[in-house]
């Protein structure tokens, strides 16, 4: 039997084929070439410039709603006027350990694993401006989707307290 067989990246459009490469069935031979068109990528990427176009912008569309789902992301200098002029309270979701290493004067202390359970003690603060800690901004993202459901206002300390400690703001230990 011969014929031709495409690899998984076969791209099919407007009755034209792009693909990487082809093999030949029946010869044991490959090639890069369908017979009567040209395959490659950036020939498909001209030819479907507004399809393409169109899944990047969906792409960055759902980056960005994912991003400010779980609160807007607050610089350290943001998180500092916050504190001073609006009295946000800080929720420090990193483990004990790295809490009692250091941590923003007067945060709560409840770990990521923990804040759905204890999101109760959190209830005096829901007419506040609530910023959430951990260490680099890896469980800030979920916590503040959990706090944001139920109705605060939540902001995420960009780049965590790994930035916190780089910017030498102040730090207690304890």
């Amino acid at each position: 039997m011969t014929g031709w067989a495409v690899e998984p990246w076969l791209i099919i459009a407007h009755n034209r084929v792009y693909c990487r490469r082809i093999v030949a069935w029946g010869c044991g031979k490959t090639t890069t070439e369908i017979p009567g068109g040209g395959v490659d990528f950036f020939v498909f990427m001209s030819e479907q410039w507004l399809l393409v176009s169109l899944l990047v912008i969906l792409i960055y569309t759902l980056a960005f709603s994912e991003r400010h789902r779980a609160g807007v992301p607050a610089s350290v200098h943001e998180v500092t006027r916050l504190i001073n002029v609006e009295d946000a309270r800080v929720l420090d979701v990193r483990d004990r350990s790295e809490f009692s290493a250091g941590h923003i004067v007067d945060a709560i202390h409840i770990p990521h694993g923990e804040v759905a359970g204890r999101i109760g003690e959190l209830a005096k603060y829901k007419e506040k401006p609530v910023i959430v800690a951990d260490k680099l901004g890896q469980h800030a993202g979920a916590v503040g989707r959990l706090l944001k459901k139920e109705g605060f206002q939540v902001r995420r300390l960009q780049g965590g307290m790994t930035e916190w400690a780089n910017q030498n703001l102040p730090l207690v230990k304890g």
